[in-house]
């Protein structure tokens, strides 16, 4: 089976939640100290001014890290809430 990444996460939910409410603007960006390594920050931070995605402990995102079967859970369900 094939992973995805918690920023290819962040793409299909922002394209779900734009199909289904309309386009949203990015807003405040949010600072993640490894935002350096985001290629979509657009879609990552319009994922997290949703509520759908949260940053690490540590302060980073972690884009290219895969997305957990908990990540995912919980993504599904913030998601199934605002939609």
């Amino acid at each position: 089976s094939d992973y995805i990444t918690r920023e290819e996460m962040c793409q299909m939910l922002v394209k779900g939640y734009e199909y289904a409410k309309g386009t949203i603007e990015a807003g405040e960006e949010a600072s993640f100290t490894d935002r350096s390594v985001i290629g979509d920050f657009e879609a990552v931070s319009k994922a997290y001014l949703l509520g759908l995605m949260l940053g690490r402990d540590d302060g980073s995102f972690g884009p290219q890290a895969n997305a957990t079967r908990a990540e995912a859970a919980a993504v599904i369900a913030r998601f199934n809430g605002l939609i």
